[in-house]
């Protein structure tokens, strides 16, 4: 975002973009066609060709055939750029397991957009892990109600079939 800050005082518009696991920017030269210039601002400004993105999905996921598309480099607003880095962030919490700033995080994401399912998700497995049952499995419900093609949904079915059982004991 200080590299899209910086350029814009050069009068040189550069533009956010969600690409999958690596934040980039693109300079538009055609907004007609959408023809533009990709650069990575974390390599020292390097100008990325197909070729090059298509190896850093290649690396980002290597389980996975991922094929570069244009909906790839589409340009992003500020808001899913900064619920990016709030997701960023509560990842790396979940690895040292801070259940505190974990939940903290989540509350933003989903103030700043309520429909994210994955926030609502992992909303209900805290309140489960802070033995809030009942709030747990309404949220998770509501996430399943969302969710029915889940890719996760049966480990949420089997989450909500523990809660029931704890809340029939």
């Amino acid at each position: 975002m200080i590299y899209i800050h910086l350029a814009s005082y050069m009068d040189f518009k550069l533009h956010p973009v969600n690409f999958p696991s690596h934040f980039l920017v693109k300079y538009v030269l055609d907004e007609d066609s959408d023809e533009s210039i990709v650069v990575d601002p974390f390599n020292k400004g390097r100008i990325m060709d197909d070729y090059v993105l298509q190896d850093l999905l290649n690396k980002a996921y290597p389980r996975t055939a991922i094929s570069l598309s244009n909906d790839l480099l589409k340009k992003t607003d500020s808001l899913q750029i900064t619920i990016r880095v709030l997701n960023n962030l509560k990842n790396g919490y979940m690895e040292v397991d801070d259940l505190n700033k974990i939940m903290k995080i989540n509350e933003m994401i989903l103030s700043l957009d309520s429909t994210s399912s994955e926030a609502l998700r992992d909303k209900g497995i805290i309140l489960y892990r802070n033995k809030e049952y009942e709030q747990a499995l309404e949220i998770l419900y509501k996430y399943i109600e969302l969710n029915p093609e889940a890719i996760d949904i049966d480990r949420i079915l089997e989450l909500v079939k523990q809660i029931r059982n704890l809340l029939t004991k």
